[in-house]
């Protein structure tokens, strides 16, 4: 069965043609994810986080690395600040 399932997805995009959302992505896991990323070739990364100045700061550090960053405020524990973020 698993065969049939890996069979019908699709190719997966080049990392230069993708883009990436990274939730949490001003510290931590999360942080350390989105500048793999960057290093990687992705060019377009946007990171959410409840703190604005941590994550100006973060997007400032990722965006050094090469990709168009943005910042998102915003709580993903928090379903009507989730839906801003979305």
């Amino acid at each position: 069965m698993a065969d049939e399932t890996q069979a019908a997805l699709p190719a997966p995009k080049s990392l230069d043609a993708s883009s990436a959302l990274i939730v949490g992505g001003t510290a931590g896991i999360g942080l350390a994810s989105a500048r793999g990323l960057a290093r990687a070739g992705v060019p377009r990364i946007v990171i959410t986080g409840r703190n604005a100045e941590r994550g100006m700061l973060a997007a400032k550090s990722i965006a050094e690395l090469g990709a168009e960053t943005h910042f998102v405020a915003g709580d993903a524990t928090d379903p009507s600040s989730a839906a801003s973020v979305a």
